[in-house]
């Protein structure tokens, strides 16, 4: 684990220095950062999902069921209730 604590210290010991304006960018950046972070873990998590899928169509093709068109499918889901 990193120590952030200097970091965050250097950060708040300049942030007094600036003028609101420069905060107000400081900030947009910093949720812009915050953002992209929460979006990258949110697709880490959904491609785990594609991934694990994959793997179990790999390991079970008879599970598989491939359509060609719209009308294959409807007629499959109506033999099936």
């Amino acid at each position: 684990m990193i120590d952030t604590q200097p970091i965050q210290q250097r950060i708040e010991d300049i942030l007094p220095q600036l003028e609101t304006r420069e905060l107000e960018l400081i900030l947009a950046f910093t949720e812009l950062v915050r953002n992209r972070a929460i979006e990258r873990r949110e697709d880490e998590v959904l491609w785990s999902f594609v991934e694990r899928e994959l793997a179990y169509r790999a390991e079970h093709p008879e599970d598989v069921m491939d359509y060609d068109s719209e009308e294959e499918l409807l007629a499959a889901l109506n033999t099936a209730s």
